[in-house]
């Protein structure tokens, strides 16, 4: 089994985790899961491009490597306004303080951050990896 499909494979379970987590009320955690989830995907659809990526957890970092001189899932994400959306939302959102700062939060700022998540994942899943 190629890396990119076990990649894919763990996106999936880990935002069907988040989706429990988010279900129970456990917000920080489903945040973190659903973070990895997109991490995930985000790095299977790089490999099944070929493409190198660094251990990193930085989804700016992965967005922007480049494919023949363009920022491959960067500018896949372009070319729906809804990602683009979604993009914008954990870009801006997400931080390693956001987990810590959870009880000062609003449960709609974590719905709405999920939501984004899992759309994201979701679409790359579907557009580039399978």
């Amino acid at each position: 089994m190629e890396d990119f499909e076990i990649l894919r494979r763990r996106s999936i379970e880990d935002i069907e985790s988040a989706s429990i987590l988010m279900d129970n009320e456990k917000y920080d955690q489903a945040i973190e899961l659903s973070h990895f989830a997109l991490e995930k995907i985000m790095k299977s659809a790089l490999g099944k491009q070929g493409l190198g990526y660094s251990l990193t957890h930085d989804l700016v970092v992965l967005a922007n490597i480049k494919y023949h001189g363009k920022k491959y899932l960067l500018s896949q994400i372009k070319t729906n306004s809804t990602m683009l959306d979604y993009w914008t939302i954990v870009r801006c959102r997400w931080t390693v303080n956001f987990r810590y700062n959870f009880m000062e939060n609003d449960p709609m700022d974590f719905d709405e951050l999920f939501m984004a998540y899992r759309g994201l994942a979701r679409w790359i899943r579907t557009k580039l990896v399978e």
